[in-house]
């Protein structure tokens, strides 16, 4: 699996949990005024795992960007010193047309 299908999976993850989380506490207090303690107490489970899942996934997901963004910054400073040398003021160039 590439980083690239990583991140969408995480990502996914980390945005389709809480929703499920949600529904799963409507139907929670759904079995719960029905009277179903048994159902009632596995959802409470089911929800408890998801939530796990999910804050295992928004970690990855930090980890994984973090590891996309520092892939794709360069090592070396060059180019930072790159664009200073090429604004700064050349030896001998006059300033605002006043002669140096």
């Amino acid at each position: 699996m590439t980083l690239r299908n990583t991140v969408k999976a995480l990502l996914g993850t980390a945005l389709g949990a809480p929703v499920m989380i949600a529904v799963l506490v409507w139907v929670r207090v759904l079995l719960g005024a029905m009277g179903d303690e048994a159902g009632k107490a596995a959802v409470d489970r089911i929800s408890l795992a998801i939530g796990v899942a999910w804050l295992a996934a928004v970690v990855g997901l930090v980890v994984a960007l973090a590891s996309v963004y520092l892939s794709a910054t360069p090592e070396d400073d060059g180019e930072s010193t790159e664009t200073a040398e090429a604004t700064a003021p050349r030896k001998g160039a006059s300033r605002a047309g006043k002669p140096s």
